[in-house]
């Protein structure tokens, strides 16, 4: 895997796309993702970003092992997308609130639960609300 991005700021706003390539050996697939994060600094203690890309995983070496036809599956892929907001308060204290959406395709399933072979044929969705309370303890501690 090769990773590479840029940011360029101008004032509070932040910009960075960015492009990973994967190349997997079992399946021979050579998959690029690209992402792109924006961050605004409203403020000293507020700060708002989005951003989204393409993410791959691959199988799992327990999916590939179950038949020999599974070392042919392809990664399976999320395209996410993610809004947030995070606000300082107090003496090291944040709170952070970000919205996500995930698209999810060619998920590894079982086709046929006796030989254990599987196929990319899955997909789904998953979004959500995260809400994280987080206190910085010193240095690079935070909880």
């Amino acid at each position: 895997a090769v990773y590479a991005d840029y940011t360029w700021k101008r004032g509070a706003v932040s910009v960075t796309p960015g492009a990973r390539y994967d190349y997997l050996g079992f399946s021979r697939e050579s998959l690029v993702s690209p992402r792109l994060a924006v961050n605004w600094q409203a403020s000293p203690g507020l700060r708002v970003w989005a951003g989204g890309g393409v993410y791959y995983q691959n199988p799992s070496f327990l999916s590939l092992g179950a038949d020999p036809a599974n070392t042919r599956l392809g990664a399976e892929r999320s395209t996410q997308a993610a809004i947030g907001i995070q606000r300082e308060f107090l003496r090291d204290w944040r709170v952070s609130v970000e919205a996500y959406h995930q698209a999810l395709d060619r998920l590894v399933v079982t086709t046929d639960r006796t030989d254990g072979r599987a196929a990319n044929l899955g997909e789904g969705s998953n979004s959500g609300i995260d809400i994280a309370l987080t206190r910085r303890f010193g240095g690079a501690w935070w909880g």
